[in-house]
């Protein structure tokens, strides 16, 4: 992608004479059913309000949900819903650049509803190629009736029992963590991680049989060149994990099972 300032300086002109803000509003959210949990994380999010729902990176939301599966409460994928077919402003000639959205990721967020004391859930489409990690849409904003203060630079949701959200403009982020020392799971999540193993390797092999001679790529095996992934998001107050239930031999088949650094 060219910025304004190479594409400026290629052609030796002068910036068309407009006001362009390069970063977007962020803030930051809590993943868990519990605001205290030491082994849940907190995931840095735009915040687009011409967005129509919330999506995010595919390979990003499943580290994710892999290295947290205490965080996920249910995983949508395409093997029983039709796939969301997201496209925006850009178009080409006729045509509107388009990518496909194949599953959805619902998040446990450790906040309490307002009235009631209901628990608080999140929605997240993960697509391919979508260039962005996490983007909160128009559907979230309104359900949390979210007012965003670009003056004070806050994000209040009076949808819930929380003091307001700071927000900072930066830059979108795109990244997958990086892997860490493997991960033991409790018996509670062993079921929850391998439908997650299991939806990734089906839709790889999906993939692969559309593109039979596109370059395969497996981010998370033995022989993962560690330096190659740059740190997007952070766990809340220690890496404590539960104790493992799994056999030897499932600790052996699953070698994949990554401690994931840095989600922001």
């Amino acid at each position: 992608m060219v910025t304004v300032e190479s594409y400026a300086a290629k052609l030796n002109r002068p910036t068309l004479p407009i006001a362009i803000q390069t970063n977007l509003p962020h803030m930051v959210l809590s993943l868990g059913a519990d605001l205290n949990a030491s082994d849940c994380p907190d995931i840095r999010c735009a915040v687009d309000t011409c967005a129509g729902l919330n999506t995010g990176k595919f390979d990003y939301l499943m580290a994710l949900a892999k290295r947290f599966p205490q965080c996920l409460h249910k995983l949508y994928t395409s093997r029983e819903y039709s796939p969301i077919i997201l496209s925006g402003i850009v178009q080409n000639g006729n045509s509107a650049v388009t990518t496909t959205l194949d599953c959805t990721f619902q998040f446990h967020l450790p906040y309490k509803l307002r009235g009631d004391g209901g628990d608080c859930l999140i929605s997240i489409a993960g697509g391919a190629d979508v260039a962005v990690n996490v983007i909160l849409g128009i559907p979230f904003i309104t359900a949390m009736k979210m007012i965003l203060d670009f003056v004070d630079n806050v994000a209040t949701c009076q949808a819930i029992d929380h003091p307001p959200f700071a927000m900072n403009f930066r830059k979108t982020s795109n990244v997958v963590p990086a892997p860490g020392a493997p991960v033991k799971l409790s018996s509670a999540l062993v079921d929850t991680f391998l439908e997650l193993e299991n939806y990734e390797h089906w839709r790889s092999a999906q993939l692969a049989l559309a593109q039979p001679f596109a370059e395969r790529k497996v981010h998370f095996g033995p022989d993962i060149n560690a330096d190659a992934f740059a740190a997007s998001t952070s766990p809340r107050k220690s890496d404590a994990l539960s104790v493992s239930t799994m056999s030897e031999s499932q600790n052996l088949i699953h070698h994949n099972v990554r401690r994931l650094e840095g989600f922001m």
